[in-house]
Parts: structure tokens; sequence; C-alpha cells
């Protein structure tokens, strides 16, 4: 029987150890080659940053390793006894949060990497951030790997108080699985409870990091459902001189042969193979991230990130406005005011129309009708209009690909889920 696949997302306020837990269990499960580990270790020590060397064998661009800081989305496949992951290692610095919000909208559980003597004091501003988003675009599956336990002598008081912060501020979002949320103390630097149980914490009897992994739920993959596939990229075969448009599917099937059409473009083409992992399928299904090879009238220049892969007969609609149930955090959302959406792989300017009513996000009981705006803290039904073409689904419909957060600069301000669609109407050509 194959085994389960699982996205999983390593998310995290900067320097809490996200890449170095990553590094380290990939070293752990003999996944770094020596040519890797000795590179990885030579570069750390030139940058005099020893402390990065696990860090390294993620972050492998010159920038990343001059800065310690993951700019891009690192990608990873591995495989546990009983699950397969493609391990997505998401940005911590507040800068490429953008960067995050694309490895949350592809995963199907996440882990939190919190530095333990840090959050000591209080929650960091990208953990809070990273949660949020997390749960906003469908992450229902977490990990809490409160790292650097060395750092505190590896003290269960320590643990317990960092356990219950962040514990409380899990509850105050409303995640759905708070009993299901696993709370690990460990050290990735030094490999305790990552892949082996530590002699150093032996008042903790719960399961290592990888024990943990090991127990993730494959979610429910709506193969019953239309296609759809959000573009991640495109680029150009070597070998074939093909198009490739790459994305994760979230719903329905596609196999070699059959026509998609991309919208909003209207591009149509055959696919020739489907690639992932560096092989090739007959068919993907939901959760799989492939490249499709493409023959017909397809533009590489005129699909971006963000359009919607279908199959003909079975279009996405492009929203002219949508209605949405969201919560705003960080800012009021007034009539007229215009955020960025970050809607699976989509970024585009939207306008807040209207205000239907604002509700009790911890209740959900109705505040008022009619309203100018939500303030920050609160919840709303709200009219959005896209001020470029944006494909975005029913929550009743396609549930991932309902999810969305608002954006202003570098701050998460909202976040919601879309209910209703107004279709924009075909423009007649002159």
């Amino acid at each position: 029987m194959e085994k389960p696949m699982i996205n999983l997302i390593i998310a995290g306020h900067v320097d809490h150890g996200k890449s170095t837990l990553v590094g380290r269990l990939f070293e752990d499960l003999n996944l770094v080659s020596k040519a890797e580990k000795d590179k990885a270790e030579r570069d750390a020590k030139d940058l005099g940053k020893e402390t990065f060397r696990y860090a390294f064998v993620m972050d492998t661009s010159l920038e990343e390793r001059r800065r310690g800081l993951t700019i891009e989305l690192g990608f990873k496949a591995f495989e546990t006894q009983n699950r397969r992951f493609n391990i997505i290692d998401a940005p911590g610095h507040s800068d490429f949060v953008k960067n995050m919000i694309t490895g949350a909208a592809e995963a199907d559980a996440g882990v939190l990497v919190v530095d333990a003597q840090d959050t000591l004091e209080k929650i960091m501003p990208q953990t809070k951030e990273h949660a949020i988003l997390m749960l906003t675009l469908g992450v229902d599956q977490l990990i809490v790997f409160i790292n650097k336990m060395d750092l505190v002598s590896y003290s269960k008081d320590a643990f317990e108080t960092v356990k219950g912060r962040i514990k409380e501020f899990l509850s105050s979002l409303g995640f759905s699985k708070m009993e299901n949320i696993m709370y690990i103390p460990g050290s990735a630097f030094h490999g305790e409870n990552v892949s082996r149980p530590s002699s150093k914490m032996d008042w903790y009897k719960g399961p290592t990091f990888l024990e943990a992994l090991d127990t993730l739920e494959e979610p429910p993959r709506p193969v019953d459902r239309p296609f759809r596939m959000p573009v991640l990229r495109t680029f150009t075969s070597r070998g074939m001189g093909k198009i490739i448009v790459a994305g994760k599917v979230e719903s329905g099937e596609v196999k070699e042969g059959d026509t998609i059409q991309v919208v909003p473009y209207g591009g149509t083409g055959k696919v020739l193979s489907i690639e992932w992992q560096h092989k090739r399928l007959a068919k993907a299904e939901p959760g799989f991230d492939v490249g499709l090879a493409l023959s017909g009238a397809v533009n590489k220049r005129e699909i971006k990130k963000g359009y919607m892969v279908c199959k003909t007969g079975e279009l996405s609609q492009m929203a002219d406005q949508f209605k949405a149930r969201v919560m705003a955090w960080n800012r009021y959302l007034g009539t007229g005011y215009c955020p960025l959406i970050h809607c699976h792989q989509a970024v585009v300017p939207v306008q807040v129309m209207k205000v239907e009513s604002t509700f009790d996000i911890s209740t959900g009981e109705v505040l008022s009708g009619n309203v100018e705006g939500i303030q920050p803290g609160q919840g709303g039904i709200v009219w959005i209009k896209p001020l470029k073409p944006l494909v975005i689904e029913k929550a009743s419909e396609f549930p991932r690909l309902s999810r969305f957060a608002l954006r202003d600069g570098v701050t998460t301000v909202a976040a919601g889920v879309c209910v209703e669609i107004m279709p924009k109407k075909e423009e007649k050509k002159k």
C-alpha cells in the first residue's frame, strides 16, 4: 500500500531554528550527502556562522547563507516509516512573509518552531503572524517544536511556561483541533528530541519530532471535484522545449492527454507529461506538487502566478466581487480600503466595497449591521472587489481555494474565507 503524502510547512520567527531543525532531521535520516554536509560546514565556518551548519542544508543560496535568513521557500522530499513528506521551509523574517504565505497555501500540516529562551518573555511577532496565516490558509494539523531548550538548561518549568503561552495564543485564534496539537521540547542543533529521545529531558514522555511527523494524517483529497491547480510558476523545459506549468493540485485529477485551460488567460493546451519529484506520473491527484508539460496555444508570458489551471468544460469563474467572512487583526477595515489579497498563489490589490455586518470573533454574535468598517479584533461580512484579475472559489465548493489573507505593506491586517461570488461578466469583443 502506498504511503500517505503530506505537504508540511516549517514556520516560525526569524532565527528560531526552522532550517536547522530540517537540516538536522535530514542528516539524522542520512539524506544529506557527504559533499553537501562538508560544503555546509565549510560555508558556515567561512561566514562565521558555525551554528548555521544544519540550516545551510536548506538555505542553499549565497544570499541566504550570508544573511543567515531563509528568503525563498525551500522544498525537500523525504519518507518516514509510515509517511511521505514534501517539506516546505518558510522564511521567518517579516520582509519575506509573502513567501511564507505561498508555503502555507501549499501545506496540509504545519510545524511552528519556537525559541524557548525568547518566548519565555513574550511570543515573537512572526510566531504570531505565521500561526494566524497557517490557520487562515487551512493548516489544521500542528506540531509546536519548542527549540533551543539547551539555552534554558533543558528546564521542564521553562517548557511548561512557553507551552502555556503558545497554547493560550492558539486557543484565542480559534484553532479547531487544540487537543491534537503536539508540543515537543528539543534542541535542533544538538539533536535533542529530533529523531531520538533526549536523555537531558527525561521528564518528557512524549514523541520525538520524527515520531510526531509519523502520526500526521493525510487530509481528505477531493478527487471527485473539478480539476483545480493554482499556478506557482512557469518555465520552459531544457530537453523538450515545452512549457511547464507548476503548482499543487487542489482538487480533481489530471491525466496525460487531458486538455486544460488557464483562467483568466484563456489559453488551452494538451498535457504531454506530468512530473513529480523527478518522476513521471500517468495522473496527478490532490496534494501533488507537479509540473505539467503542455502543447498547444499556450504562451508562457501570459500565464501569471495565481492563475488557475482547469479542464475545459469545468472552468473557474472570475470574480467581479465576492462576499467574505473576515477577521480583522491589526487595523480598522473600512469601506474604500485597498489592501493586497493573498489567495492560494495569487497576490492582487482589492477594495473593500461594503461592510454588511460585524460580529464577535469568539461568540459569533452579530454586533451591528450596515456599518462603515470593522474594528481590530472583530469579524465582519464584507464585499470585496479585486482590482486585477482574481480566481477565488466559494468555501462550500473548494474550501482551500476560498481562504485568503489581506496585507498592507509588511503587515497582515485580516484573514477570511469567500462565501459568495459575483462572477465577472465576459467583455464583448469589438
